[in-house]
């Protein structure tokens, strides 16, 4: 499961050396999370381009030789009939391309003649969620008064919820707070209050950290749970690093052209004369089409 926090986190910590810090992306440039959000959907579509995900399923219900693909199918590799398992597969040779046609827009495959079931191999894009549900957890002793979690991703509203032992809290209003930035300057903020009868706690919209303050003394893994305000992909995760690569370098490149765009003035009179984001970026690209040829599917070479 890879959440756009997780990915935006990693590349702050992986690529800081290029950058100014998250306060200078978010607030100076005015590169918000709305935006980033926007350039991970679209790096994992270039991804599914590139590095499709390739399934082979039996479908069923054809009429007059007419199927419906799964959503997000790029393209169809090859048909066979529906065949039992304990069949040779030699019996049933491949389809040739002729033999069926797919249109991508509209999802719908043909087959020549006509079938009503048949076992079909395919490639598809990596699936977008808005109805994950994430969870955070640690666990807890009795002589602890309170506990901090710091959450995966940001919280749809009203959906955040935190337990241990049955008892829970959930989110109740909104208070506003003085807190620090980067520089040790106070700003002001808005934090969420959760309450119930496991306790009372914030949740500090800024950093994702929740802080849990008990009303009881027992032992107990306490657990954050909560549906994301932004899709997540539950194909990919943070160990996927060809797509990290590329999902870098299109966060850098979007980076750059901000940068590029701005005053001296917008910029609190930062020198980037010697700002060389785009070469980082053309090298991320590089490696990112050098693994990508690199790689052989085994998988896509077994009969179906």
């Amino acid at each position: 499961m890879l959440t756009v926090e997780e990915a935006f986190d990693l590349t702050l910590i992986e690529e800081g050396q290029f950058l100014l810090g998250e306060d200078f992306i978010t607030e100076t440039l005015g590169f918000g999370m709305d935006k980033i959000s926007k350039v991970f959907y679209k790096s994992i579509k270039e991804y599914s381009r590139r590095k499709p995900i390739q399934e082979t399923t039996v479908i069923t219900g054809g009429e007059n030789g007419n199927f419906l693909m799964p959503v997000g199918t790029l393209a169809v590799r090859a048909i066979r009939y529906d065949i039992l398992d304990d069949y040779p597969r030699t019996m049933f040779p491949d389809f040739g391309q002729r033999n069926y046609e797919y249109d991508k827009h509209t999802r719908r495959l043909r087959t020549f003649p006509p079938m009503s079931s048949l076992r079909v191999s395919y490639d598809r894009e990596y699936r977008l969620t808005d109805s994950a549900q994430l969870e955070t957890s640690e666990y807890s002793v009795s002589y602890e008064e309170s506990i901090t979690l710091r959450l995966s991703a940001t919280p749809k509203k009203g959906t955040l919820k935190v337990t241990r032992n049955g008892k829970s809290m959930e989110e109740k209003g909104i208070e506003d707070v003085d807190t620090l930035d980067e520089n040790g300057n106070r700003i002001k903020s808005k934090r969420i209050i959760l309450k119930g009868e496991l306790g009372e706690g914030y949740y500090d919209r800024k950093t994702r950290v929740v802080e849990v303050f008990f009303n009881t003394e027992e032992d107990g893994d306490v657990v954050a749970t909560f549906t994301p305000s932004y899709l997540v992909c539950p194909e990919l995760d943070t160990g996927e690093y060809v797509y990290m690569m590329l999902f870098k370098s299109y966060i850098l490149e979007a980076i750059a052209s901000l940068r590029s765009q701005s005053t001296q003035l917008e910029l609190h009179n930062i020198d980037l004369t010697n700002d060389d984001l785009y070469g980082r970026v053309r090298i991320l690209k590089a490696l990112v089409d050098q693994k990508l040829r690199n790689t052989i599917d085994f998988g896509a070479m077994s009969p179906i």
